[in-house]
């Protein structure tokens, strides 16, 4: 029963069963090595659709352009010539990938230097940072390509290897590297087309090799031990740069989600939020700007006591309030955010309003002026403060229960223009000392 179904099992995973006649996929992998004619200007049309779509941010229009992409015959030519050990097929393979990444960069290049539209988009900017994980994709998407490329049913495989490899995007990307003067952009992406090329390449020599096809020419142990050795090389060195990023990235992305953890938990406030937020890995720095009623400073510092709690002890946390803004070259300001908390405000401002109102006719309806308004105003305006009207008086102040009542003093100030809090403050205290008040009370008009 065991061997039964180990039989069954070895049947059902074999590729022996649906393989092509060998010489038919040797000779179909060739014939789609070579750019000429047709095959170049379809890659030169393709390059130029890629190009737009990462322009505009569009995934259907690269989608589609990976879809007529000739790009994919080279690449597994070349894993074909090491498999077999036809060494004219891996050079002629190798000169057509590289006429091909110069024309399509070429391509996207010129492209970019015409648009109007320079922007990079996520699609774009995507292309520029490879991993560890674009290696695996690259690595199982070439298995699958030479898979259905050996079988005699091939299906929708090879075009969904085209999209899921992504060869096209990191040679527009590169263009656009070029075009723009950004050479990270350029760098980056042209390593993530050689990460693919490598690993389709090297998935298609382990295929071609477990099919055992037959060898094109006759090497000896020596030859064959090179070609190991020279493959194993090249494998490395396209992985470790790549391993590094994901490592780098996967910090980063830990990283950003203490940091929103700590904003979610931590930045609560009645009448205040967080409108905007830049957060720097790098420099492990963290700003944020807030919107709506003023934070104060104690607050704040307990605030920044916290952090160690979220493994943030080392940030540099930089809060900025009012109309301070964040330098960033493109800010995302959440408006439904932005709307509330200028409601809240106007709220705010509207019930000071009614307030002020109210002690303006209490001291109004007050039969005996306690206090020599006139003589204080001209004081006030002696020291520099833009005031024209000062009204004080008195009012009884009572707890929750209504018991406990005190008489407080109240000053409205009119200002002809707004002035800072710190004037504000000691406006307040000389206004204190003026009235031999125990506790004053001053509210701000601006007419």
């Amino acid at each position: 029963m065991d061997s039964n179904f180990l039989h069954w099992l070895r049947g059902l995973f074999n590729l022996e069963t649906y393989k092509s006649r060998e010489d038919e996929v040797v000779d179909s992998i060739r014939a789609n090595v070579e750019f000429r004619g047709s095959n170049l200007w379809v890659l030169i049309f393709a390059i130029f659709i890629a190009s737009i779509g990462l322009n505009v941010n569009s995934a259907a229009v690269i989608i589609g352009a990976m879809l007529i992409s000739p790009l994919m015959g080279p690449i597994i030519g070349m894993g074909l010539g090491v498999g077999i050990y036809d060494f004219a097929l891996i050079k002629k393979s190798a000169i057509n990938l590289g006429v091909a990444a110069i024309i399509s960069i070429a391509t996207a290049a010129l492209y970019f230097l015409l648009t109007p539209l320079k922007f990079a988009h996520s699609e774009l900017l995507a292309r520029t940072t490879p991993t560890t994980w674009d290696v695996l994709i690259a690595f199982f998407g070439g298995l699958a390509g030479i898979i259905a490329t050996s079988t005699k049913e091939k299906g929708n495989v090879i075009p969904g290897v085209a999209i899921a490899t992504a060869l096209m995007p990191p040679l527009c990307t590169a263009g656009y590297g070029l075009a723009t003067g950004q050479l990270p952009f350029f760098f980056g992406a042209a390593y993530l087309f050689l990460i693919n090329s490598v690993f389709i390449c090297y998935a298609t020599v382990l295929i071609v090799r477990y099919l055992k096809f037959r060898k094109y020419s006759f090497v000896d142990e020596q030859v064959e031990k090179r070609m190991k050795r020279l493959v194993s090389i090249i494998i490395f060195i396209t992985i470790v740069p790549s391993i590094y990023i994901a490592y780098n990235l996967v910090l980063k992305s830990i990283f950003e989600n203490r940091v929103e953890s700590f904003i979610d938990q931590e930045m609560l406030f009645e009448s205040t939020a967080v409108a905007q937020k830049k957060i720097s890995y790098e420099n492990q720095k963290v700003e944020l700007l807030l919107i709506g009623a003023e934070i104060d400073s104690s607050e704040l510092m307990h605030i920044q006591r916290r952090l160690p709690y979220y493994d943030l002890g080392k940030v540099n946390l930089i809060i900025k309030q009012g109309r301070t803004k964040i330098e960033n070259k493109s800010p995302e300001l959440d408006l439904n955010l932005v709307q509330n908390i200028l409601g809240d405000k106007e709220k705010q401002l509207q019930q000071k309003d009614s307030l002020i109102r109210k002690l303006n006719e209490r001291i109004k309806q007050s039969e005996k002026e306690a206090y020599p308004t006139k003589a204080i105003l001209k004081e006030i305006q002696a020291q520099g403060y833009p005031a024209s009207f000062v009204g004080i008086g008195q009012l009884e102040d009572e707890d929750e229960s209504g018991s406990n009542q005190e008489k407080i003093c109240v000053a409205i100030i009119r200002l002809k223009k707004s002035i800072r809090n710190s004037d504000k403050e000691r406006l307040e205290s000389w206004l204190k000392v003026r009235t031999q008040s125990r506790e004053i009370r001053v509210y701000y008009e601006i007419k």
